[in-house]
């Protein structure tokens, strides 16, 4: 069996300290809040107010005009383990 993967963005739910990325295929990722300390201070307003740009392979947070990509690398304000 093949299983099509389409790493399209279609939601982003934010809330309860975390951000969901949820793909067009069906999968559904969790990252912590705290892996962006500028989403970690923000106002839950302004924590919801993402935009799905680059024909849903980013996030877009307008306020800090930084763009996030959705290709599974490591946002670059995210500190390395």
């Amino acid at each position: 069996m093949i299983v099509e993967m389409d790493p399209t963005i279609v939601s982003v739910p934010v809330r309860a300290g975390r951000i969901r990325v949820v793909l067009r295929d069906g999968r559904d990722v969790a990252i912590p809040m705290r892996w962006s300390p500028r989403l970690l201070v923000a106002a839950p307003a302004q924590r919801r107010y993402v935009q799905i740009v680059d024909e849903g392979q980013a996030l877009r947070w307008p306020e800090w005009e930084r763009i996030a990509e959705g290709d599974g690398g490591t946002p670059p304000d995210v500190p390395e383990p």
